[in-house]
């Protein structure tokens, strides 16, 4: 909830946390299958839709490092997601 309420109401000073609390989410792999209900999605797409309305270089270099070493940890409602909405190559 707190990650979702940073996404909301943050600015450019939380995006530092954000890539930190995104690369400890990608740390291990996780149960996939998860079903979110009533509209709720995943924490790391709060992350990465609120991140990718900057443009910085920090976070350019989370989306390579997401595509390049970590896209096997995401559960399938972030890979799809991050398939639509980020990865373009």
């Amino acid at each position: 909830m707190i990650t979702q309420v940073l996404c909301e109401l943050g600015d450019e000073s939380v995006i530092d946390l954000l890539i930190k609390r995104a690369k400890n989410i990608l740390s291990k792999k996780r149960k996939t299958n998860v079903i979110y209900v009533g509209g709720s999605k995943p924490e790391l797409v709060h992350i990465l839709t609120f991140l990718t309305t900057y443009d910085d270089k920090k976070i350019n270099k989370l989306i390579e490092f997401i595509r390049t070493k970590k896209i096997e940890f995401m559960d399938e409602t972030e890979l799809k997601w991050f398939k639509e909405k980020v990865n373009t190559t």
